[in-house]
């Protein structure tokens, strides 16, 4: 409740009492103002389509997946009818979502204003391999780590390269099944105060169980 635990009000002075239920009809108004009825409808959507995913996933066989869903941050369903900002506004006029998506992209395709590497120099794809030095120590790539300023740069210049064996090492390492192990060190990971999702199993229990 408003974001305190137990603790709080266990610990809460009596001389506070007569503020706590205009301070609680206050947070209600607040939570009713953001779960109008349109996104109380999209809530319970999204979590009976994750329980639905969840509960196919285990049908078919793939317990993987299944405790990935559990376990991890569940993706919210798009719907292109609303827009949920970052400040928990929903937007649902289909010119007002049209707006804000042109200015976020206008926003994020102009970048930070920033030179790179093309900006300096033009690739003679003739000889392209002249420009690594200056592609390696360009100032902006500093913080790269070097094998991948290298693997950037033969992307760029050799686009035609093979990377099976880099492919197959990736598909190996994701096709391995999850471990017990796993699982708990997940587990432990896990917050131990969040609520628990539409399974009832919080964390804390299931840190118990393990």
């Amino acid at each position: 409740m408003m974001g305190k635990g137990p603790a709080h009000w266990r610990l809460i002075e009596k001389r506070h009492y007569p503020l706590l239920a205009s301070q609680l009809r206050d947070t209600e108004l607040l939570l009713k103002k953001k779960m109008h009825g349109r996104q109380r409808s999209l809530e319970r959507t999204q979590m009976q389509n994750a329980s639905a995913e969840r509960e196919k996933a285990v049908a078919t066989g793939k317990i993987g997946k299944a405790i990935r869903a559990i376990l991890g941050k569940p993706q919210g369903q798009y719907d292109m009818h609303t827009l949920t900002l970052p400040n928990g506004e929903l937007k649902v006029d289909p010119l007002d979502i049209h707006d804000t998506h042109v200015e976020h992209w206008k926003e994020w395709l102009q970048g930070n204003n920033e030179k790179t590497f093309f900006d300096d120099h033009h690739i003679d794809w003739e000889n392209a391999q002249q420009l690594w030095p200056q592609f390696r120590d360009y100032p902006a790539h500093k913080h790269i780590p070097a094998p991948l300023v290298h693997r950037i740069w033969q992307a760029i210049t050799q686009p035609n390269i093979d990377l099976s064996d880099t492919r197959n090492e990736l598909m190996e390492a994701l096709s391995q099944p999850i471990s017990l192990d796993d699982l708990r060190k997940a587990i432990r990971k896990a917050p131990s105060g969040s609520v628990p999702g539409p399974s009832g199993l919080s964390y804390a229990l299931m840190k118990g169980m393990a």
